[in-house]
C-alpha cells in the first residue's frame, strides 16, 4: 500500500512540473512586459511573423486554387490587422513574397508611429502592456482549465497502452504554446486596429 501510494504521489509531482515549468515561463514573461519601454516592437515583431505566415500559406494555396486562396488571404489580413489586400499585393505574394512582406509591414510601422505621435509613446506603451497583461491573466485561467481537463482524459489513454504522463508532458505543451501565439496575435491584431482619438474628436 505505501509503495503504491509513494507512486501516486511521485506520479502527481511529474504532472506538477510540467505546470511549474509553464508558471515560471509565463510569471518571466508578464515580469519582462512589465519591463518593457518598448511594447511597440513586440507587436511589430508579431506581425511580420504572421505576415510571412500568411503569404507563405496563400502561396501553397493558390497553386492548388487561387480564387480560394485570395479569399481565405484576404480575409485573414482584414480580419487580424484591418488591412486590405489589392490585386497588386497578391502578385507581389507571389512573385516577391519577402518584398511584399516588407512593404506591408512598413505600413504598420507608419501605422502605429502615428499613434505613438498622437497618444506619447508612454501613453502608447501603457496600452499594449495592459492588454498584454490582461490577456495572460485570462488565458492563463482557461490554460489552467484545459490542463485539468487533459489531466482526467489521460488516463483514459492507458487503457490504449499509452503513457499518461508523457502523453500530458506532450499535449500540455502543445495547448501552452498555442496559448502564447494567441496571447501574441490577439495584441498585435488589437494594437494595430485600434483608433487613436485625439481630444475634441467623436467617439
Amino acid at each position: 500500500v505505501e509503495e503504491r501510494n509513494f507512486d501516486i504521489r511521485k506520479h502527481l509531482l511529474e504532472y506538477d512540473d510540467v505546470l511549474n515549468e509553464q508558471r515560471t515561463f509565463i510569471y518571466h514573461q508578464r515580469d519582462s512586459i512589465l519591463e518593457d519601454s518598448n511594447l511597440k516592437q513586440r507587436v511589430l515583431d508579431t506581425a511580420e511573423e504572421y505576415i510571412g505566415s500568411y503569404i507563405d500559406e496563400f502561396t501553397a494555396s493558390a497553386k492548388r486554387n487561387r480564387e480560394e486562396a485570395q479569399t481565405q488571404t484576404a480575409l485573414e489580413f482584414k480580419t487580424r490587422f484591418g488591412y486590405q489586400v489589392s490585386e497588386e499585393d497578391l502578385e507581389g505574394f507571389l512573385k516577391n513574397p519577402e518584398e511584399s512582406k516588407n512593404t506591408i509591414l512598413e505600413r504598420f510601422k507608419q501605422d502605429l508611429a502615428q499613434k505613438e505621435a498622437l497618444a506619447g509613446k508612454e501613453n502608447l506603451n501603457m496600452f499594449i502592456r495592459f492588454q498584454y497583461l490582461q490577456a495572460i491573466d485570462k488565458k492563463w485561467l482557461d490554460h489552467l482549465e484545459n490542463l485539468e481537463s487533459l489531466r482526467e482524459a489521460v488516463y483514459l489513454r492507458s487503457y490504449g497502452q499509452k503513457n499518461p504522463l508523457t502523453e500530458y508532458k506532450l499535449e500540455g505543451f502543445d495547448i501552452f504554446y498555442q496559448m502564447l501565439d494567441d496571447i501574441r496575435l490577439e495584441i498585435a491584431s488589437r494594437v494595430i486596429l485600434v483608433k487613436v482619438k485625439t481630444e475634441g474628436e467623436a467617439a
